[in-house]
């Protein structure tokens, strides 16, 4: 399937500088006492900017106070470096956190939590049952075969405002409503790729201006909603699947600029939410078995949608909503509605037609009558082609 693999290359040789040091070391970590150390946060005492930290099965669950930080910031793993690589022995086999979820009143512990502008580099290991897995403040991150998983309120997978990152073939995990696998702030490039995002919360959340933000070939399951855009941010989605989000696939509020293209998001109450001004452009994609909208747009926001399929279960096809200025036409022309009678494709939609209040009229012409080529015509068939 297409990747944006230029934006991949480049993000990946930007993460790479100083990773090559000459006389970098790599310590290793092993619970048995084979290795240099014993646990993990005493190898990064000993390491230098650019060394890597070779870690071994077991489980690593000692917390300490973060210097610098109250007492309320402590970590299992306070990088200080500028630049640091840390490798398990897969994630199966190594794991950083409890074994159960531990989150003190007031207080935010974390798996791994860095110290500023910093370079982190994470591979082949697990951080689980703590408030935040890994905390990054800013400077960039590239994760790879990791699983991040929460266990109750509050929970954040990945929290950063590093300016850049990737984040590929990874795995996160939530369990309650409130909690999110992936936030970003004032980032300005960072892709998310491969990567499979399960249980309730929010799969990825990117806020407060972040810019550039790729999420290509991931798939999301059970969320209370998979993907949001807001406060400025702006990005792409593609070769996605969202199976049975509750309320939303995807959710863009607040100015937020979306492209996406070959979504399939099946399920729950709403295939895309969009308002606040914000602007979609969605191409090539299936929103299909929802219960209230397959898109809900509202509060002047702009969805243009071509050469998809919109079939709810019940509900809308499109509700629009909170149009009070300009009249504003949304360009749905193109699609596949599973019918070409005018009628019966206007039940489907709620505007200007239906309240003259709402200042908005969907245009659905040219309104395919078989199911359109870019998308297969079966669910299965929809899922497996994005595998």
């Amino acid at each position: 399937m297409a990747r944006p693999r230029i934006l991949f290359e480049v993000l990946a040789c930007l993460l790479a500088v100083g990773a090559g040091r000459a006389d970098a070391t790599t310590w290793r970590v092993e619970s048995d006492g084979s290795g240099d150390f014993t646990d993990i946060q005493p190898a990064v005492d000993a390491a230098a900017s650019g060394d890597t930290i070779q870690v071994g099965a077991g489980r690593f669950d000692t917390l300490r106070p973060v210097p610098g930080k109250a007492d309320a910031q402590q970590a299992i793993v306070a990088v200080a470096q500028a630049d640091l690589t840390i490798i398990g022995a897969g994630r199966d086999q190594t794991f950083i956190g409890p074994d159960a979820w531990y989150s003190p009143a007031g207080q935010w512990p974390a798996g791994i939590r860095g110290a500023g502008d910093q370079v982190l580099r994470l591979r082949s290991l697990t951080v689980e049952h703590l408030p935040r897995a890994v905390e990054w403040a800013a400077g960039s991150v590239d994760i790879g075969d990791c699983l991040l998983r929460g266990g109750g309120f509050g929970f954040y997978g990945l929290f950063t405002g590093a300016a850049q990152g990737i984040v590929q073939d990874c795995a996160f995990e939530t369990t309650e409503e409130d909690g999110f696998a992936v936030w970003l702030e004032q980032s300005v490039a960072f892709m998310i790729a491969d990567t499979r995002f399960d249980g309730l919360g929010v799969g990825v959340a990117a806020t407060v201006g972040s810019q550039g933000i790729t999420i290509t070939g991931c798939a999301f399951s059970g969320s209370f909603a998979a993907i949001t855009f807001g406060d400025g941010a702006a990005g792409a989605i593609s070769d996605c699947t969202v199976t049975g989000a509750a309320v939303t696939s995807l959710s863009a509020s607040g100015g937020a600029h979306v492209t996406v293209d070959r979504l399939i998001a099946g399920g729950g109450n709403n295939g895309i939410t969009a308002g606040s001004g914000a602007v979609v452009t969605v191409n090539d994609s299936a929103l299909e078995h929802t219960l209230v909208a397959a898109v809900s747009v509202g509060g002047d926001a702009v969805v243009t949608m071509h050469g998809s399929h919109l079939l709810p279960d019940s509900g809308l096809a499109v509700s629009s909503y909170l149009y009070p200025g300009a009249p504003v036409v949304l360009d749905f022309t193109g699609n596949y509605w599973g019918t070409t009678d005018g009628a019966a494709i206007a039940a489907l939609i709620h505007d200007s037609v239906d309240d003259a209040a709402i200042h908005c009229t969907v245009d659905f012409a040219g309104a395919s009558a078989i199911p359109l080529d870019e998308t297969p015509t079966t669910w299965g068939d929809l899922k497996a082609s994005f595998r």
